[in-house]
């Protein structure tokens, strides 16, 4: 006689994947930003950044906020402490794609590409692309700047790890109570 699988029998044994989301003081938290950088960033349309949720609405509402939302405010950070406008920030933002930050293949979890910003006609001409690629300073094409976006992922990434860890360490402490 076949077993018929229950509802609960589907999901036994399967973890649930786990998608992380953050509220603003976590954002700025791990970013390293302050409240009011972040709800600029937020307010001003020209920057084109915006959290993925929220809880409520109105006053008072909770903005909810992805990994990706948290790498682009940290690039869109990056660029603006190193000079940039808003609309170069928004035209690199652009150009990354979420699947840029987030690739996996076999190996596990694939570096994103570096921001490459190219002098051109009409302003910045921006490139995605490996460093290693990139013809060295003073040669033909070669970048004016270049967002180790990979290095910058890896670092917001240990900042949530340890976000994270701290989180469980205090459930863990507050069931013992």
């Amino acid at each position: 006689m076949k077993r018929v699988l229950g509802s609960g029998d589907f999901l036994a044994g399967i973890k649930a994947a786990r998608l992380s989301r953050f509220g603003t003081g976590h954002v700025v938290e791990i970013v390293g930003i302050p409240v009011w950088r972040l709800q600029k960033f937020l307010g001003n349309r020209k920057f084109r950044l915006s959290s993925s949720g929220q809880l409520g609405s109105g006053y008072g509402s909770r903005r909810l906020f992805k990994e990706t939302d948290i790498y682009r405010i940290a690039i869109a950070d990056r660029l603006v402490r190193d000079g940039f406008t808003a609309k170069v920030v928004s035209s690199a933002l652009a150009a990354i794609e979420d699947t840029d930050l987030l690739e996996w293949d076999e190996k596990g979890r694939m570096d994103p590409p570096d921001i490459a910003f190219h002098r051109g006609e009409d302003g910045p001409r921006i490139e995605l692309c490996s460093a290693k690629r990139l013809p060295p300073a003073g040669e033909a094409d070669s970048p004016y700047y270049v967002l180790d976006a990979a290095g910058l992922v890896k670092k917001i990434d240990r900042r949530i790890w340890a976000l994270e860890n701290a989180k469980r360490s205090d459930e863990k402490r507050n069931k013992k109570s």
